[in-house]
């Protein structure tokens, strides 16, 4: 792979839990709730710390040489700091050795990358091993965002980046059909805040729940009517960028002990098991004087109070480690060709994911 071949898929590729998760929001919620109780959140301890294990096993299944980078991306996990979240390790092994990676910042360490500092070619027949082992202390009992969803004004002045704002190939907001739902949710609304309530009504009394592999864009909804969690989840994404609301996807696993998440795609040629825990998504947004919360469209389905989709998210209600922010990536389309290259090309992967609580 040549230097600047290389750099571009460092860039804009991403490791295989994105896609992980992409394949398990389709049925995630309804499972979360069936090993947690909810009458039970937030009573257990203010802080946990855990150890997450997440382990890729690599197969070349085919005739010829395969670039891990090519095959799976050389973006990695890395958990982002947040006010309920601090990481106190992290390394990386491959084949059991320890490996180096780098990890970039941007937006004044608002997001963190961990990347592959090197390509790994594998022959017909070999395998690779690559071990990502971090520990978290996390906040358990969370506060919801009441305070910050009447109109204020902040105190002082609020850094904002326009890169959170902008239209992507995946929120495309320059979309005729996305711009006469906007127009109409913005004649309805008299500040931000009362649009970005509207965008989650209207969405939630719209689309009609419904998965399908590989997932929509946020145009298809506006047409078909019908989408799953992570369909629903990026239309409003769409929306509020419209409405120059900053807004981004962040991913994380919702812990959970004794769940259990097993699954195959691509005709078998990915398997994932996941323990202890779930992975989820949902929508991050700024709010006018600041502060950044979470938006979930999954909790509460059966609820149509807006304000539902806010306070009872995930996010607020489960102790949740968050993985990944994605400000501009398009990896609906990524993480399907992703799964047809593996197919095509016989790459056997398995991705296991164990969240341990450790003793403080």
């Amino acid at each position: 792979m040549n230097a600047k071949c290389k750099e571009n898929t460092l860039k804009h590729k991403r490791w295989l839990s994105l896609i992980v998760l992409m394949l398990l929001l389709i049925s995630i919620t309804s499972s979360i709730l069936n090993y947690a109780d909810l009458s039970q959140i937030n009573v257990s301890k203010s802080i946990e710390v855990y150890r997450v294990v997440e382990t890729t096993i690599v197969e070349n299944k085919g005739s010829k040489n395969i670039s891990l980078v090519d095959a799976l991306g050389a973006t990695i996990t890395y958990p982002q700091d947040d006010v309920y979240q601090k990481l106190l390790s992290y390394k990386v092994y491959l084949n059991g050795q320890e490996l180096k990676v780098k990890i970039h910042e941007e937006f004044n360490g608002f997001i963190k990358t961990a990347e592959l500092s090197d390509d790994i070619i594998l022959t017909p027949y070999a395998s690779a091993n690559i071990t990502i082992v971090y520990d978290m202390t996390v906040i358990t009992n969370r506060t919801t965002p009441r305070n910050v969803l009447g109109p204020s004004i902040p105190s002082q002045p609020i850094k904002r980046y326009e890169e959170f704002t902008r239209a992507t190939s995946l929120w495309n907001y320059t979309n005729p059909l996305i711009i006469l739902l906007t127009d109409y949710l913005k004649s309805k609304s008299k500040n931000q805040i009362e649009y970005m309530i509207k965008s989650i009504e209207w969405i939630s009394n719209k689309i009609v729940y419904e998965t399908r592999i590989p997932p929509r864009h946020p145009t298809e909804l506006l047409i078909e009517f019908r989408g799953d969690c992570d369909d629903q989840a990026n239309l409003l994404i769409t929306l509020l960028r419209c409405a120059n609301i900053p807004a981004i996807t962040e991913q994380g696993l919702v812990v959970i002990k004794g769940a259990s998440f097993k699954g195959e795609a691509a005709n078998g040629y990915l398997k994932y098991d996941l323990r202890n825990a779930g992975p989820h998504g949902w929508v991050k947004a700024q709010m006018p004087d600041g502060t950044w919360i979470a938006i979930d469209l999954t909790f509460a389905y059966g609820s149509r109070n807006p304000l539902d989709k806010i306070l009872l998210a995930a996010y607020y209600t489960f102790p949740v480690i968050v993985t990944n922010r994605i400000y501009k990536e398009d990896y609906v389309t990524e993480g399907t060709t992703m799964l047809k290259d593996i197919e095509e090309n016989k790459v056997m992967i398995t991705y296991i994911v164990n969240v341990v609580p450790l003793k403080q």
